[in-house]
């Protein structure tokens, strides 16, 4: 496949006479832009330029095919300012709510580069566990977990999953030992979720594997769940996505149970869905967020 930069590099030494000038053009060295010359060649399977001692002269394949380069050109460049006016017609105020985890752990880069291609929008973040009504105008965008969205003429889009698994303190771990498998769940003290927060999956699991086990303290957010289990008070039910599997106060008990998977959904309502501010933040998301997962798998 023609790698369509090479282009540039053609325009500019047909333009110029020479790769010295095409390179003072392009703010490029003479053997780079040289180099790309000589790449276009072989991709396309013919001579480009004569090469003389006073420059470089557009063979007869060069001349013909220069006015469809131009015309390449010409069609980048409107691209460009259809891309750029897009942009900037994209304005307004997104109330956006999600979670408390997400919210103070991830948000803000989010909110970052957002900002940064649409300088013109503004965020209302709504931090909650609660589900807002959309359709009623409490939200314009939502971040949800657990089962997909349906009715109230919802509009969602997939973010991806978020793995949960048994954490304990480290301190706890060593006053009380660690549960080797669920059905040692029973033994010991449990940290569990409350409200919305009860109908994870994991939530779920945790009570059904550890029937007869006490559920001393509970909890209605992510964040608070993660402090009560980071305190030593318990065993519970935490977000691998956010919390490190073997941090220096917080240890992974056993590897997160594929089923325990978490949906994510980002969800707005029907007749917002085409409000260039709504469909902006709704396509920039999850895309951002799969940029994030996959730079962290790299590292």
């Amino acid at each position: 496949m023609l790698d369509w930069d090479l282009l540039r590099y053609f325009l500019a030494v047909a333009r110029t006479g020479s790769t010295l000038a095409a390179a003072e053009t392009l703010k490029q060295s003479q053997p780079t832009v040289a180099r790309r010359i000589d790449a276009l060649e072989r991709s396309l399977g013919t001579a480009l330029f004569d090469r003389r001692k006073q420059g470089y002269r557009l063979t007869p394949e060069g001349e013909a095919l220069l006015p469809e380069a131009e015309a390449v050109e010409r069609a980048a460049s409107r691209f460009e300012a259809k891309a750029g006016a897009d942009t900037r017609s994209v304005t307004g105020t997104i109330r956006f709510t999600t979670f408390d985890m997400f919210a103070n752990m991830s948000l803000g880069a989010v909110l970052q580069e957002f900002g940064r291609l649409y300088p013109d929008v503004k965020m209302e973040v709504l931090v909650t566990h609660e589900v807002l009504d959309l359709g009623a105008g409490e939200a314009d965008i939502a971040l949800r977990g657990g089962a997909r969205p349906i009715g109230g003429q919802l509009v969602y889009r997939s973010i991806g999953k978020t793995d949960w698994t048994a954490y304990c303190s480290r301190e706890y771990a060593e006053a009380n030992g660690y549960p080797r498998s669920p059905a040692e769940l029973k033994d010991h003290v449990l940290v569990g979720g409350d409200g919305n927060l009860a109908n994870v999956a994991a939530m779920r699991w945790l009570t059904e594997n550890a029937a007869g086990a006490e559920i001393r303290y509970r909890s209605n957010t992510v964040e608070n769940l993660v402090a009560t289990v980071r305190a030593g008070l318990g065993v519970g039910m935490l977000p691998c996505t956010f919390i490190p599997r073997n941090g220096p106060l917080l240890a992974c008990i056993w590897p997160p149970p594929p089923e325990l998977a978490s949906e994510g959904w980002l969800v707005t309502h029907e007749r917002m869905r085409n409000q260039p501010r709504i469909r902006a933040f709704m396509d920039f998301l999850p895309r951002f967020l799969e940029q994030q997962s996959k730079a962290k798998r790299q590292d």
